[in-house]
């Protein structure tokens, strides 16, 4: 008598791994999609598609950077003022980022208060309301963007508009910067943000992504500034200052956090984009 052969096993669940020409279209989607407002679809919260996805995220800032660019130099071009220049500038950069960003910076200031424990400060973080320092943290942060790309459309339209477009670039650079070494922090669970990118960027391509950027902002500030040598290496500087700014960020995020969340990689986006901004300007003047 002839046995039954077994059944096969039923596969697991949950989407199939993703592969061939699926993964760059399914990183692109996590990165623009956990980046922006824009109407990509739920990204697979896979760890292989989040990886992919921060280390193309520098492409999710250069898109976001021509947008914000773009406008800032229409509307000089139209004579809207500078201060209404800026405003608008930043403003629609919150609004195609969700303000998810400077959330994460709120978070991470009012998490720094004080001597909690790490388990406190991580709830702290990821918490709905934004305390005193956390409103504080969000008020400089914007104001300080906001007169930097006042300042710069002093200097002209089209270097206010590479300096935001070099500013943003390098913001979602550090975020991929972040993900190179920081562990996760405590047991957010893998669908956690920083759970699921933390350590997904090698240091080979971290370094490789970050000596592109300084590259990338070297040649815009060589186009668009009076003096080209000048304004090389004040864009390659302003990069370089930018990802220091993220790397202290970093830096009290192991020691006070225990490591990486997604309110981390909003803080390391907020401080690098303040701080390129600010180097353009002084490297204007």
């Amino acid at each position: 008598m002839n046995a039954t052969p077994p059944l096969p096993p039923l596969p697991p669940p949950g989407p199939p791994p993703t592969t061939g020409m699926a993964a760059p279209r399914e990183g692109l989607r996590f990165a623009f999609g956990t980046m922006t407002a824009l109407p990509v679809g739920a990204p697979l919260r896979e760890r292989a598609v989040a990886a992919l996805g921060m280390r193309l995220a520098p492409l999710v800032g250069l898109a976001l950077g021509l947008a914000a660019g773009g406008l800032c130099w229409v509307l000089l071009v139209l004579k809207a003022g500078w201060l209404l220049t800026a405003v608008l500038t930043l403003a629609v950069l919150a609004l195609l980022t969700r303000g998810v960003a400077l959330e994460g910076l709120a978070g991470v200031a009012d998490a720094l208060a004080g001597d909690r424990p790490a388990d406190e400060a991580r709830r702290i973080a990821r918490g709905p309301g934004v305390g005193r320092l956390g409103v504080l943290a969000l008020l400089f942060a914007v104001l300080t963007q906001i007169a930097a790309v006042h300042e710069l459309a002093g200097e002209g339209r089209d270097y206010a508009a590479m300096s935001v477009v070099v500013a943003v670039f390098t913001s979602r650079t550090a975020v991929a910067w972040a993900c190179r070494e920081l562990p996760p922090a405590g047991s957010g669970g893998p669908a956690e943000l920083g759970a699921l990118v933390a350590r997904s960027v090698s240091t080979g391509a971290a370094v490789l992504l970050a000596a592109l950027a300084v590259v990338v902002a070297g040649a815009a500030g060589a186009w668009t500034a009076g003096e080209p040598g000048a304004g090389a290496v004040v864009g390659a500087s302003a990069v370089v200052l930018g990802l220091t700014a993220a790397e202290l960020v970093l830096w009290q995020a192991r020691g006070r956090l225990g490591g990486l969340t997604g309110e981390v990689l909003g803080a390391v986006s907020e401080t690098a984009t303040a701080v390129v901004l600010v180097t353009l300007v002084v490297g204007a003047t």
